[in-house]
């Protein structure tokens, strides 16, 4: 998250500067099941239904590498929603109005960055999400279909 300056990229109430100390409370394994629940701190905020703000592109690349982590599933599940919410949204009005057209197509690049992760996770984990994940930004339908018939058939 470092990488990146938070402070530069907007999001639905400006710019998106408190976005990466929710994504660490997200990650965080020891946080109390109490304390406010961080998912909606970056939902309603860097996309809202749907409607993907610029830094749904940075948060993508965020979200795919927290995957080499070892997370227990309901962070993991917590962390494939919010991947997912962003590679199915398409650009807020004002995106568009702003220029910023290719913002869906480059998140879903972002997300193939980590394509072989998601394939690896399904394999492990099985969360119908990543399915649906590698449904959106998948480019070669003949590897999807391949796997998800192999990972079936395994199944039975």
């Amino acid at each position: 998250m470092a990488r990146y300056d938070w402070n530069t990229f907007r999001q639905s109430d400006g710019t998106a500067a408190r976005l990466p100390s929710s994504v660490t409370k997200l990650l965080d394994r020891n946080r109390a099941s109490t304390e406010d629940d961080p998912y909606w701190e970056i939902e309603n905020y860097a996309f809202v239904q749907g409607q993907l703000y610029e830094a749904a592109e940075p948060l993508v690349s965020v979200l795919m590498a927290s995957l080499l982590d070892d997370l227990p599933d309901n962070i993991k599940g917590c962390v494939f929603e919010l991947i997912y919410q962003i590679v199915a949204g398409v650009e807020d009005e004002s995106e568009l109005l702003l220029g910023n057209t290719g913002l869906a197509e480059r998140c879903r690049q972002r997300a193939r960055e980590g394509l072989w992760l998601l394939y690896k996770e399904y394999r492990h984990t099985r969360f119908e999400l990543v399915r649906l994940i590698l449904e959106k930004i998948e480019l070669d339908e003949d590897r999807f279909h391949q796997f998800i018939d192999q990972e079936y058939s395994s199944r039975r």
